[in-house]
C-alpha cells in the first residue's frame, strides 16, 4: 500500500470538522503502472454472426451473348452479378461471378482493377500484398476457371483492365458482399479502386477508356469492433486490484468483472497467429457492457480509497468547541459528530464533551496514535499555520496533555474503532471575539507495516454581541400606588427552530391606595420559522440583551426597566453601557429559554414605552450547494439541500460564496444585514490562451503557457451577472477545454452559448475574473520508411503523428524514440521529405508541418576485421564488407612437433563463412604419435627416437630397478634395457674398539627401496659395565641408547659402544636419549648437496610417556615435536675448526643459521631415522648441526660439524639413491628390551673375531646373573 498523504483540503472558515474521503483520483490508476497488461496482440479484431459467408473467389466470363459469357461461370459454380462490364461500349459481354465460403481465413481481402497486365501476379508497394488476377489461383478457386484471364475492354478499346485480388489480411476487412453498378460511391459499400500506383487512391471505372456506361464495382466489408476502451478500463482495473491493500473479498467485484473481460479479450487475442482476429461470439454490444462491468466494479472499489490510493479512515473529532467569552481560551461547549460523522441531535443542555472517532472502512490497522496542535492565528486560513504549544491544555482518552507534549506524546491505540471523549481542554492564548482559532488534530495509523497519517479539525470559536431587534410598546395607567405591570416577552431557542420574540398584554394589578384601569396597547408579531441543519451544527450561544432607550411620555417622572428570568437555570445579568443602555448576559443553559421583561411607569397619566433588542443576526447558508463550488471550504454533508444557520463572525470568511450562491437570509428577525456585501461591484475578466499540459512540450520547452501567435484580452462586467467571453480559433489547435478562477478558488460553472465561440459564467462576488481556454494541438501524419532495415519491429512503413508547434524527437513513436536497425548495415541517419535535411535519431523539430511527412533512414554498409591466425602468431588481418567471404592467401600454415605428435595443417576452425562481424580463423591440425625407439646414451641416461619422423627427445635419466642375487645386485632399466651388477655391500661398518657386531644388512621395501637397513648389536654387559649408548668412533658423537641398532646405511660408518658402572648409567644413558648426527654429504646430480640427518630417540625417557607400538602416533607425539638440520655458510665461521666454539652460534635461529626441518606430519614423525635435506649456498664448506625438539619443546643439540662439500663424493648410483626431503623411519626396528641375536650373512669376520664374540657372550652373562644378585635396579 503508498503510505497515504497528509490529506489538508482548503479550508476557509468553515470548519473541516471530519476528515471526509474525497473524491477518487483515477490518474493513480495510470496503465503505464498497470498490474496487467491487456494489449491488443493483433493489429484488427471483428465480430461476425455464425453462419456469415464470405467472398472467397471471383472469376469472368465473356461471350457474343449474355448467356456464352454467364455460361462458363455457372458451369464453374460462380454466383453471377448480373451487370455487364462492358455495358455500352460494345465488346463482349464480360460478367463477374463469385463464390462464398463460412471460412473467413480463405475471404478475398481487397478486389482492384489492374490497367494493364505485365505479369498474373503483382505485390502492392502501398500495403506490400500479393494481388493474383481473376483467373489464376488462389483469385479463382481453380486457374481457369470460367473463362481464365479476361479483359475487362474485351473488343471494346479503351484499356486493358483486370480484375486482381488479394487474401492478405494487410489489403483489408475481409469481403462480405460484391455488386456492379453505375454510382461512383454506394452507401455501405466500398468503391473498388486501381491497382497501379499512380491511382491506387482512384475508384475504378470499368469501361475506363471505351466509352459507354461507367461501371463501378463496389464491396461491402465485415465490420471491425473495437476492444481498446475495454483494455484501457482493464489495466485500471488491474492496477486498481493491486494496487489496494484490501482483502480479496473487498476486491472480488473487480476480479469477477475483470476475469469476464479477460475471457473476451482472450478470444481476440489467442485468435490465431496474424494481422486479424475474429469471434463469433462477441460482438461491440458485448465488449461495451463488459467495459460497463468492470468500470463499475472499479468505481465501486474507488469508494473505499481516498485521493492518496489508501484505504479510507473515517476520523471524527469535535465539529465545534466554544470558547468560554469571558477569557476566549478555555473550552466551554462543544458540538460534536456520531460514528457515522452526522452531528449529535440537540440536547437539553449544550455538551461539556464530544466524541473523537477512529476506523477504518474496509481495512484493520494495527494500531493509532492520535495527537493535536492549535492555529497560532485568529483567522480563517489559520489552519495552515499550527504550533505545538498553541494549546494550553486538553484531554482525551482518559490522559491529559499540556503544552508541547501535546503533539509529540499523543495516545496510542490498538483496539478499533477508537471511540473516546474530548471532555476538557483550554488554548494557551485568547481567541478575539467573535474570531477563530484551528484545532488540528493528527492520526499516525500503522496498516501493513506502513505508517499512514490522516487528519481532521475542529473550530475554535469565541462568541460576540449580536443584535436582533424586538419592538414592544405598551401603555398603562395606573395609580400612584399601584404596583406596575408587567410587559412580558418570550424568547425560545431550540436545535429546529428560533421564533421571533412575541410581545404580551400588559396587567394590571390592584395595590394599595388605589384601583386602576387595564389600558394595554401592547403588539405581537411572528415571522416564518428558520429551519437549522441539526444534523451538522447545534448552534449554541449566550444570548446577551441589549436594552434601548425608553421614554416618557410627558413631564412625569421616569419609570424604571427592569429584567426578570423566571427560569431557574437561567441568570440575568444586568449590566450599564453608558446612560441609556443595558446589556444582560444570559449563559444559556437550556434550549428553550423564557425571559420576562417589564417596565413600569409611577404615575397613572405616564406612558411607559420600552424598546428591547436582542441581536442574533444570522445568515442562511446553502451547505449543499456551496460544496459544490468550494469543496475544499465546506465540510462534506450526507443530506442533499440542507440550510444551515450561522452567525456573521462565525461564518464571515465564507460569506462571499454565499452571497455568491444567491442564498442570502430571506427571513430574519428584523435583522440589519451588512449590505455592503451584496452591493453591485465591477469587475475585470482576462482571457488567455493556453495549451494543454497533457500534451508534448512546445517550441520553448514549456508547457501550459500561452500558444504561440495568440495574445490575452480582457473586459470588464458587474458583479451578479453572466460575464461573456468569447475563444479565438487556433490553426492547427481544437479548443478542449478551459477554467475560470477568482479570488475564491477554481470555478468550472461555465457553460457554452448558442452562439459560436461563447462561454459564459454568473459571477456575483469577485471583482477580477481570469479565464483560461485550453487547446490540444492537432497530430499530423508522419512515416518512417526503414529503406532496407526494421523499424518499430516491423521492414515496412511505419506510420504515427506529430502535435503541430511541438518539439517533435525524430524517430519517435507512441513518445518512444527508436533507432531503426539493418544486420550488416550502420544507420548514417534519416532524410526528411519535408526539407531534405538529414536527422539524427532524437533530433528535435519545431513542428510546423500539416501534411505528411516522411523519413528515410540512410545506411553504410559495415565492414569487419578478419583475421588468420596460427596459435598465437597473426598470419593475415584484413577488412572484409558483411556478407563476402574472405580468403586466406598466406602460406601454408605449420606446427612444431612435439615430444608426443607431429602435426599436419587440416583447415580452419569455425569454418570460413560470409561476413557477419570480426573473426578470428585459427589454424587446425591432424597429430600423429611418434612411433619411439630408444638409444643408450651413457650409463645415466637414454634418449627416444621416432622411427616415422626422427623426432628426438630429450635425453631422460635411466628407469633403474635392482634384484638382489646372492651377493650381488642386477641393476636395470625397464625401459631401454640397459643394466650393470654390483656387489650388495658398498659401504663399510666397523667397530675399532671392537666390542659391537654388524648383525644384517637389508632392503625394507615397506620403509625405503632407497637405503639398506644396517643393524649393529653390542654386549649387554663389558666387565662390570653396563651398555649405555653407541658413540661414533670418528667423532665421539652419541648414536643411540639402543644396544641393538637399525639404521639407515647412507656411507662407510664407524661405531664405539660406551660402557658405564651401574652407578653411572642411568645419568649416562640419559645423556645419549636424544642422539642426533649429520652422517654424511651427498652431491647431487644437478650440483646441489644434501646432508644426510640421522637421529636416534629412546622409546624409554625419564619424565615422558613409554613408546606404545599400538598407537603409534599419539605415543611419538607425546615425546618429540620435530627435527631437523641447521647450518651456516657464514665466512666468518668456516675459517674456524672449533666445534666447540660453535656449539653457541650455530643454534635455531642464530643469525646467518639456516633451518631445514625433516618433512614431517604427524604419521612420518619418528623417533628413530634418517632424512636428506638440501643444501642451499654456493660455499664450498658449511658446518652443520642436528636437532631434536622434545615434546616440551626443549632442544637437543648434535654435535657441531663441519664438511667440505667439495669432498663429497657422489654416492654410489644416486639414482638408487634418491634426493629426498623425506623422513625415513626405523622406530619400529630398534626395541630396548630386544635379546641378542647372532650375525647374519654376507656379515664377514675372521675366525679370531667369531671366537672373540662367543668368549665375549659367555662373559656378558655370567656377569648378568651376577647384576641381578647385586644389582637389581639397573636398566637392560
Amino acid at each position: 500500500m503508498k503510505k497515504a498523504k497528509s490529506i489538508i483540503s482548503v479550508l476557509l472558515c468553515a470548519a473541516i470538522l471530519l476528515s471526509c474521503a474525497p473524491v477518487f483520483n483515477l490518474n493513480l490508476f495510470s496503465t503505464q503502472a498497470s498490474a496487467a497488461s491487456y494489449t491488443k496482440k493483433h493489429e484488427k479484431e471483428y465480430y461476425y454472426a455464425p453462419g456469415t459467408t464470405f467472398i472467397s473467389y471471383i472469376a469472368t466470363g465473356y461471350g457474343k451473348k449474355a448467356a456464352n459469357a454467364k455460361g462458363p461461370l455457372t458451369n464453374s459454380g460462380y454466383t453471377v452479378i448480373d451487370r455487364d462490364l462492358n455495358g455500352g461500349a460494345g465488346g463482349k459481354y464480360i460478367y463477374c461471378g463469385y463464390k462464398t465460403t463460412t471460412d473467413v481465413n480463405i475471404s478475398l481481402k481487397d478486389l482492384r482493377i489492374s490497367m494493364g497486365r505485365d505479369a498474373d501476379t503483382y505485390t502492392a508497394p502501398e500495403n506490400s500484398s500479393l494481388y493474383t488476377v481473376a483467373g489464376v489461383s488462389p483469385t479463382s478457386q481453380n486457374t481457369g476457371d470460367a473463362d481464365g484471364i479476361v479483359d475487362l475492354n474485351k473488343d471494346a478499346g479503351g484499356d486493358y483492365l483486370y480484375y486482381f485480388a488479394t487474401k492478405d489480411a494487410k489489403a483489408g476487412d475481409p469481403i462480405l458482399e460484391i455488386i456492379v453498378d453505375n454510382s461512383v460511391n454506394t452507401n455501405g459499400y466500398d468503391t473498388v479502386k486501381y491497382l497501379n500506383s499512380a491511382n491506387f487512391n482512384t475508384n475504378a471505372d470499368a469501361n475506363k477508356g471505351a466509352g459507354g456506361d461507367d461501371i463501378y464495382t463496389h464491396v461491402k466489408r465485415l465490420p471491425q469492433v473495437d476492444t481498446t476502451k475495454l483494455r484501457t478500463s482493464m489495466e485500471t482495473a488491474s492496477n486498481a486490484y493491486a494496487s489496494t491493500t484490501f482483502t480479496d473479498d473487498s476486491k472480488a467485484a473487480v476480479k469477477s468483472a475483470l476475469d469476464a473481460a479477460k475471457v473476451i479479450t482472450d478470444a481476440y487475442d489467442n485468435y490465431r497467429a496474424g494481422t486479424d482476429s475474429y469471434s463469433t461470439v462477441y460482438n461491440q454490444t458485448k465488449i461495451d457492457n463488459a467495459k460497463k462491468a468492470v468500470d463499475e466494479a472499479v468505481a465501486n472499489l474507488v469508494e473505499k480509497v481516498d485521493t492518496s490510493n489508501a484505504p479510507k479512515i473515517k476520523f471524527y473529532v469535535p465539529e465545534t468547541i466554544y470558547l468560554n467569552p469571558d477569557n476566549g481560551t478555555a473550552f466551554q461547549y462543544m458540538a460534536g459528530v456520531d460514528t457515522n460523522g452526522l452531528a449529535y441531535q440537540p440536547k437539553a443542555t449544550p455538551a461539556s464533551s464530544a466524541k473523537i472517532y477512529f476506523d477504518g472502512i474496509d481495512c484493520e490497522p494495527s494500531s493509532v496514535k492520535i495527537t493535536c496542535e492549535a492555529s497560532t492565528a485568529d483567522n480563517s486560513s489559520a489552519w495552515k499555520s499550527v504550533g505545538t504549544s498553541a494549546i494550553g491544555s486538553i484531554t482525551f482518552g482518559g490522559t491529559s496533555f499540556n503544552g508541547t507534549t501535546a503533539n509529540s506524546t499523543g495516545k496510542t491505540y490498538t483496539s478499533f474503532p477508537v471511540n473516546t471523549d474530548c471532555s476538557a481542554g483550554s488554548l494557551s492564548s485568547a481567541v478575539a471575539s467573535g474570531n477563530i482559532r484551528f484545532i488540528r488534530w493528527r492520526a499516525d495509523y500503522v496498516l501493513d507495516g506502513v505508517t499512514n497519517t490522516v487528519y481532521a479539525y475542529s473550530i475554535c470559536y469565541r462568541q460576540p454581541s449580536y443584535t436582533a431587534y424586538f419592538r414592544h410598546s405598551s401603555r398603562q395607567y395606573t395609580s400612584r400606588t399601584h404596583s406596575p405591570a408587567f410587559i412580558n416577552a418570550a424568547l425560545t431557542v431550540s436545535g429546529l427552530n428560533v421564533e421571533n420574540i412575541s410581545g404580551e398584554d400588559g396587567t394590571t394589578s390592584s395595590g394599595s391606595g388605589g384601583t386602576g384601569s387595564n389600558n394595554n396597547n401592547s403588539t405581537e408579531t411572528r415571522e416564518t420559522s428558520i429551519i437549522v441543519d441539526s444534523s451538522r451544527f447545534t448552534n449554541y450561544i449566550q444570548l446577551p440583551y441589549f436594552g434601548a432607550q425608553y421614554s416618557i411620555l410627558g413631564s412625569r417622572q421616569n419609570g424604571t426597566a427592569t429584567v426578570t428570568a423566571y427560569n431557574s437555570n437561567a441568570t440575568a445579568t444586568a449590566k450599564t453601557i453608558g446612560t441609556t443602555k443595558t446589556l444582560i448576559d444570559l449563559p444559556i443553559t437550556s434550549s428553550a429559554l423564557v425571559v420576562y421583561m417589564h417596565a413600569s411607569a409611577s404615575y397613572r397619566d405616564d406612558t411607559a414605552q420600552n424598546d428591547t433588542y436582542i441581536n442574533i443576526t444570522p445568515t442562511l447558508v446553502n451547505k449543499a450547494e456551496l460544496r459544490k463550488t468550494y469543496n475544499n471550504a465546506i465540510s462534506e454533508m450526507r443530506q442533499e439541500k440542507m440550510f444551515t444557520m450561522g452567525f456573521d463572525a462565525y461564518q464571515n470568511s465564507i460569506l462571499d460564496a454565499a452571497v455568491k450562491l444567491g442564498n442570502p437570509i430571506n427571513k430574519n428577525l428584523k435583522v440589519k444585514i451588512n449590505t455592503a456585501e451584496m452591493e453591485r461591484k465591477t469587475g475585470t475578466v482576462t482571457t488567455s490562451y493556453v495549451r494543454d499540459t497533457a500534451v508534448g512540450a512546445d517550441y520553448d520547452g514549456k508547457l501550459g503557457e500561452a500558444i504561440k501567435g495568440t495574445s490575452s484580452s480582457s473586459q470588464s462586467f458587474t458583479l451578479g451577472e453572466d460575464v461573456y467571453v468569447k475563444y479565438q480559433d487556433i490553426f492547427g489547435y481544437t479548443l478542449s477545454g478551459y477554467s475560470i478562477s477568482d479570488a475564491t478558488g477554481v470555478l468550472t460553472t461555465g457553460t457554452p452559448k448558442a452562439d459560436a465561440n461563447d462561454y459564459f459564467i454568473r459571477n456575483a462576488g469577485s471583482t477580477a475574473m481570469k479565464w483560461k481556454f485550453i487547446y490540444t494541438p492537432n497530430s499530423y501524419p508522419v512515416s518512417y520508411d526503414p529503406n532496407g532495415g526494421s523499424f518499430n519491429g516491423s521492414s515496412s512503413v511505419t506510420n504515427t503523428t506529430a502535435y503541430y508547434q511541438s518539439k517533435y524527437s525524430v524517430g519517435s513513436v507512441d513518445g518512444v524514440v527508436k533507432t531503426p536497425t539493418r544486420t550488416g548495415y550502420t544507420f548514417t541517419g534519416w532524410v526528411c521529405n519535408a526539407d531534405n535535411a538529414k536527422y539524427s535519431t532524437g533530433d528535435g523539430i519545431n513542428w510546423e508541418y500539416t501534411k505528411n511527412v516522411k523519413f528515410t533512414a540512410q545506411w553504410t554498409i559495415n565492414s569487419y576485421t578478419v583475421t588468420f591466425k596460427n596459435g598465437g602468431t597473426v598470419l593475415q588481418q584484413g577488412k572484409w564488407e558483411y556478407n563476402t567471404t574472405p580468403t586466406y592467401t598466406g602460406d601454408t600454415p605449420t606446427k612444431a612437433k612435439d615430444v608426443n605428435y607431429e602435426y599436419t595443417f587440416s583447415g580452419w576452425s569455425p569454418e570460413i563463412k560470409p561476413v557477419t562481424g570480426d573473426t578470428v580463423y585459427t589454424a587446425q591440425f591432424t597429430e600423429k604419435a611418434h612411433d619411439y625407439r630408444y638409444e643408450i646414451v651413457d650409463s645415466k641416461k637414454h634418449q627416444r627416437i621416432c622411427n616415422d619422423c626422427g623426432y628426438t627427445a630429450v635425453a631422460e635419466n635411466h628407469n633403474i630397478k635392482y634384484t638382489k642375487v646372492g651377493n650381488k645386485y642386477i641393476y636395470k632399466c625397464t625401459e631401454c634395457g640397459y643394466n650393470y651388477s654390483e656387489e650388495a655391500f658398498l659401504y663399510n661398518v666397523v667397530f675399532p674398539d671392537g666390542g659391537g657386531s654388524l648383525i644384517k644388512t637389508e632392503v625394507r621395501p615397506e620403509l625405503s627401496e632407497n637405503y639398506f637397513i644396517a643393524t649393529i648389536q653390542a654386549p649387554l654387559y663389558k666387565g662390570s659395565k653396563y651398555f649405555a649408548y653407541w658413540e661414533d668412533g670418528e667423532t665421539g658423537e652419541k648414536v643411540s641408547t639402543y644396544r641393538t641398532y637399525s639404521f639407515f646405511l647412507t656411507g662407510n660408518r664407524s661405531f664405539v659402544p660406551v660402557y658405564v658402572e651401574p652407578t653411572e648409567y642411568t645419568e649416562a644413558r640419559n645423556s645419549a636419549v636424544f642422539s642426533s648426527t649429520v652422517a654424511g654429504v651427498k652431491a647431487n646430480d644437478d650440483k646441489s648437496y644434501s646432508l644426510y640427518a640421522e637421529h636416534s630417540v629412546a622409546k624409554t625417557i625419564d619424565g615422558f610417556p613409554k613408546y606404545d607400538p599400538n598407537n603409534r602416533v599419539e605415543s611419538i607425539n607425546k615425546i618429540i615435536l620435530r627435527y631437523g638440520v641447521i647450518y651456516t655458510a657464514d665466512s666468518a665461521y668456516i675459517a674456524t675448526d672449533d666445534a666447540q666454539a660453535m656449539e653457541s652460534v650455530l643454534v635455531c635461529g642464530g643469525a646467518n643459521v639456516v633451518d631445514k626441518p625433516a618433512g614431517l606430519s604427524d604419521k612420518t614423525r619418528d623417533l628413530t631415522g634418517v632424512f636428506e635435506v638440501k643444501v642451499e649456498t654456493g660455499s664450498e664448506a658449511i658446518w652443520a648441526r642436528t636437532y631434536i625438539v622434545d615434546a616440551n619443546g626443549v632442544v637437543h643439540y648434535g654435535m657441531p660439524k663441519k664438511l667440505s662439500l667439495t669432498a663429497a663424493t657422489t654416492a654410489a648410483d644416486d639414482e638408487v639413491i634418491t634426493l629426498s626431503s623425506e623422513s625415513f623411519g626405523s622406530t619400529d626396528l630398534n626395541d630396548e628390551t630386544e635379546t641378542p641375536e647372532q650375525p647374519s650373512e654376507p656379515t664377514n669376520k675372521n675366525p679370531l673375531e667369531k671366537l672373540t664374540a662367543i668368549w665375549t657372550k659367555l662373559v656378558e652373562i655370567i656377569k648378568k646373573i651376577i647384576s641381578f644378585i647385586i644389582n637389581p635396579g639397573v636398566r637392560i
